[in-house]
């Protein structure tokens, strides 16, 4: 623990200014699906943070020589905590696209069975969701890819966004029904001729 917080005061303040930009950078990439991108932005992070630690690239080469069983054991569970993550972001996509669907079938004042297949690609789009209706595995494999490769940089956007947007959509629904019953209430007695 120790040589954690030793870490701290090793790397100086423009280089933490450099990782937190390029890592907000990375954040906002992989939400946009620039996974190409945010990973080579990571790649240069972890560079900038082990040729910091180290003082020379040999010395890098040589702890990652006598520490390969570790390494190979931590991005073992590097994947696999990531596909345990990307489970759990497909079902927050699925559940926005099933969202989508229903906010927009309740504004046309239609039933569900009856939304065209060019509406759904439109809400499909809209939720950044490849190929037909229902959304293929196979066709999105390059975005599921993405968050697993890349699920630490995912991850903090997810807890904060998808959580408040289902918070927002709640109460905007409960607002709206609430709205619609003062109107209703409040021009009872009016009637246009």
């Amino acid at each position: 623990m120790i040589e954690v917080l030793a870490l701290f005061g090793l790397i100086s303040w423009w280089v933490w200014s450099i990782l937190l930009i390029m890592t907000l950078s990375a954040i906002v990439l992989v939400e946009n699906e620039s996974f190409v991108l945010s990973g080579f932005i990571a790649s240069m992070i972890m560079l900038i943070f082990a040729l910091n630690v180290t003082s020379s690239v040999s010395e890098l080469w040589g702890i990652i020589k006598n520490n390969i069983g570790q390494i190979v054991y931590y991005t073992i569970l590097y994947f696999v905590i990531g596909g345990i993550y990307s489970i759990v972001k497909w079902f927050f996509k699925l559940y926005s696209l099933k969202r989508s669907i229903i906010s927009y079938c309740k504004s046309k004042s239609i039933d569900q069975s009856q939304i065209t297949e060019s509406q759904i690609s439109t809400l499909m789009s809209y939720n950044s969701f490849q190929g037909n209706f229902p959304p293929s595995i196979h066709r999105n494999s390059d975005k599921i890819s993405g968050w697993i490769a890349l699920w630490p940089l995912s991850l903090p956007a997810t807890i904060l966004y998808e959580p408040l947007s289902f918070i927002n959509n709640k109460v905007k629904e409960i607002a709206q029904k609430v709205m619609e019953r003062l109107t209703t209430e409040m021009f009872k007695d009016i009637t246009i001729k």
